[in-house]
């Protein structure tokens, strides 16, 4: 009877041995944020063909920092510009005077990014994923469009 209790004793520290290392190992990993999504997701602006996004920042307050250049062919008018979670054209700003931009050159934007209708506002490292949308006016045709870009940035 004592050699066959001594080996479930074995049996039972072995396996509680291997059971700790499980947890403490799951432990870390779930420290170091390895489940969450968010961790590996990168910002990016993806904009239309003609345009190019060179710069965006997303700050802990809500305020989007985008640096929009263009290569239409020809000159445009930005008029209005806003940032949503959704394509919602409630929340643009009116640009004035309306900014002109020739061939190749950009131009700075900061404005408030909201989520579902209410300012965005999250701690560092947060994800926000919205659109940005820019009302412009092709100077050598004289019709007004609408560019509407995607934006997912992490709250730096």
């Amino acid at each position: 009877m004592g050699i066959k209790l001594q080996g479930a004793v074995e049996y039972l520290m072995t396996y509680s041995w291997a059971l700790l290392i499980i947890a403490v190992v799951i432990a870390v990993i779930l420290y170091l944020g390895l489940f969450n999504p968010s961790a590996f997701v990168g910002s990016e602006c993806v904009v239309p063909a003609d345009f190019n996004c060179i710069q965006a920042f997303l700050y802990p307050n809500g305020i989007v920092y985008l640096n929009l250049g263009q290569a239409t062919p020809s000159s445009i008018q930005i008029t209005t510009i806003g940032c949503s979670s959704t394509k919602n054209y409630s929340h643009m700003n009116i640009v004035s005077p309306p900014i002109t931009l020739q061939i190749g050159n950009n131009a700075t934007f900061n404005m408030q990014c909201y989520v579902n209708n209410v300012p965005f506002n999250g701690p560092v490292g947060t994800l926000y994923t919205g659109y940005i949308v820019m009302n412009y006016t092709d100077l050598q045709s004289g019709f007004p469009k609408t560019l509407v870009a995607n934006l997912v940035q992490k709250v730096v």
